[in-house]
């Protein structure tokens, strides 16, 4: 077979500008593992149980507003100055009320219009129970401004424990709408859900993820539930912030080869110093290949290799597998090698081990 070695070593990098390391005088090949990890979410645990969002078209003047899209002559009363805590407020067939403010009452019957200020944050609206009766309408954004729309801005409706009055019908701790109309809209996503990419340590507050949030439509103050994949308890949090996607390391646990020498070992490829080589070149045709056994489990998106010249792999595929006794799988072929850097695309998920064969 045709003679070939390898050896590892990394780039440096500062503020996103990467400059590549000095190639040694060696001719053998050098390898890099990068693995991109497309974006994380910063989390924190949000307690409230029952929440809705949502914004609405409106603009302010004093205690009453007047709303473009309702015509100009439509009248706004401030919902929160109508009814004290512990009554059944009710909203008239003939009024039009906009929630500007914190707003708690004992029960809610709507037969007018209810809807939501756009430009209000922290909006809070808490009652025992909510009725929309028959001509009566909820709105919750809309077509032009939907949830989500304005970053900061949300509708949350809290069900309190116990209402002192309860509905004669339905009781209380509910929303509904009996004839009634509730409209609520909210911002399209391009995903609502994606996967993580790494395993999350219990306690921690950073997600990796395999889908960039930005892309997703995600924003700072959205709340995102993060679902268990075994028995336990599925968790609610909010983002607090998102970082960029990078390139992060990938942890390599251990490295073996077909053939090693005592200066030319496998563990050379995967040390971060382009000096030291793993070298195959005194190995029979079957024995040009380099294994590496990752840390843990990990979504691995690409890998970097660096060949020297001369000797350098014309072709070679990429194996994975997914456990330590699972069977290898060819994740990509390369047929147009050459010296110097380069990058793979894998995009694999669950990768415990990582072979070049060439």
């Amino acid at each position: 077979g045709s003679s070939h070695g390898t050896s590892q070593g990394l780039e440096h990098c500062f503020n996103s500008t990467c400059f590549p390391p000095v190639m040694p005088s060696s001719h053998h090949w050098s390898l890099l593992m990068w693995t991109r990890l497309l974006a994380a979410l910063f989390a924190s645990v949000v307690l409230n149980d029952h929440l809705v969002h949502g914004i609405s078209l409106a603009s302010r003047s004093g205690s009453k507003l007047t709303v473009s899209d309702m015509g100009s002559d439509t009248v706004w009363k401030n919902a929160s100055a109508q009814c004290s805590e512990e009554e059944v407020c009710v909203c008239p067939p003939d009024e039009r009320w906009l929630l500007s403010s914190n707003m708690t009452v004992d029960g809610l019957k709507i037969r007018g219009m209810l809807k939501w200020d756009e430009e209000m944050a922290g909006v809070v609206l808490r009652v025992g129970w909510l009725l929309v009766e028959e001509g009566g309408v909820l709105q919750i954004g809309s077509s032009n401004s939907p949830i989500g729309k304005y970053p900061g801005v949300r509708a949350r409706i809290d069900i309190k424990q116990q209402a002192i009055n309860k509905h004669p019908i339905w009781g209380d701790r509910f929303l509904n709408g009996d004839g009634g109309t509730i409209k609520m809209f909210g911002k399209p996503l391009d995903r609502t859900w994606t996967l993580l990419s790494r395993t999350v340590a219990e306690g921690t507050h950073e997600l990796f993820l395999k889908h960039d949030p930005s892309d997703m439509g995600w924003n700072i103050g959205d709340q995102v539930g993060v679902a268990t994949t075994s028995r336990g308890e599925s968790t609610k949090h909010r983002i607090v912030d998102i970082r960029p996607a990078s390139d992060e390391l990938v942890p390599i646990a251990s490295t073996q080869a077909g053939k090693e020498e005592s200066h030319l070992s496998a563990a050379n490829a995967a040390d971060g110093n382009l000096g030291s080589l793993w070298s195959s070149y005194l190995g029979g045709r079957e024995d040009h290949w380099l294994q590496m056994d990752l840390a843990s489990v990990t979504f691995v998106t690409h890998v970097r290799f660096y060949f020297q010249e001369p000797r350098h792999a014309p072709e070679y595929q990429v194996e994975v597998k997914t456990s330590p006794n699972g069977s290898w799988w060819t994740a990509a072929n390369v047929s147009d090698g050459k010296g110097g850097w380069q990058e793979v695309p894998l995009n694999v998920d669950h990768v415990h081990s990582i072979r070049m064969f060439a």
